[in-house]
């Protein structure tokens, strides 16, 4: 009787074992589901976090192309802008048309090529060191100054001016004195004055023949000739040349071509350059 009396309290006792072991598997259960959604949470976040670092990186100008973010609608418009920012950076970096206008390095860099590479007046005539000039009379005031502006035309020969700057005549100035006498020659400019014929030749003209042509100039001026004249040519002093200047002969037996006539023409405008002479030694 006695053990009649104890099977149902062990069967309960068994049951109450086996509950008891089911609400702790339940409760581990319940509890690891709270881990489960706290982890999603963190995880959400750090997602979230790391998207708007990723933009905020791409803002500041750095390319990510990492596309890998999350489903949520928010983490992928963050991803579409940055995918957008990278493309502006290389668009700005090739220098294409596309570039964002309110960029101020970019519209920096823009303006600064398109004025240095030429896209403005050139500078013609300078106040102290001349300029690339054109013909005309430079007979203008240029104040009590001595500062060099430049050579320029006066009406007969290219000279060094001074001055305190060079006014209305600015594009009137050159570097130097070839450059000068070249665009005055170019131009119909030409000292005639100093044009003659020796010995057996009446004049020295346009068209004519000479066995020779001598330009007599002092020694300094003469190291200026082959600038003028590319051809060989010989300096020596005396024969048709006062004072004892240099003969420099810069052309030989031939007809005074168009050509040779602007050289001559050029060399006229020189100064200190004193005649130019066609020489006939014979029928």
């Amino acid at each position: 009787m006695a053990s009649l009396i104890r099977t149902p309290h062990a069967w309960t006792d068994a049951r109450l074992r086996r509950a008891a072991a089911g609400l702790i598997t339940a409760a581990l259960v319940i509890g690891c589901g709270d881990d489960t959604t706290g982890d999603a949470t963190s995880d959400s976040a750090t997602t979230n976090s790391s998207a708007t670092g990723m933009t905020t990186d791409t803002t500041a100008g750095t390319s990510s192309g990492d596309t890998s973010g999350g489903p949520g609608g928010s983490e992928t418009a963050g991803m579409t802008s940055s995918t957008s920012g990278a493309t502006a950076t290389d668009a700005t970096t090739s220098g294409a048309s596309e570039t964002d206008p309110n960029s101020t390095g970019v519209t920096t860099g823009v303006t600064t090529v398109e004025t240095t590479d030429g896209t403005g007046e050139p500078t013609t005539g300078d106040a102290t060191t001349g300029g690339g000039g054109q013909c005309g009379v430079a007979d203008g005031d240029y104040g009590p100054c001595d500062a060099i502006i430049g050579w320029a035309f006066t009406g007969t020969t290219c000279e060094l001016l001074s001055g305190c700057d060079c006014g209305d005549d600015c594009d009137l100035f050159f570097d130097n004195e070839i450059d000068c006498a070249k665009t005055c020659a170019d131009a119909g400019e030409c000292d005639e004055d100093k044009l003659f014929g020796v010995a057996l030749a009446d004049d020295l003209t346009l068209g004519g023949f000479c066995d020779q042509v001598d330009v007599c100039t002092p020694q300094q001026y003469s190291q200026l000739l082959p600038d003028l004249f590319p051809e060989q040519f010989v300096c020596e002093p005396g024969q048709f040349c006062p004072n004892q200047q240099e003969t420099c002969t810069v052309s030989w037996a031939g007809e005074v071509t168009e050509e040779l006539w602007t050289q001559l023409c050029a060399a006229s405008l020189l100064p200190g350059l004193s005649t130019i002479n066609c020489v006939i030694w014979g029928p």
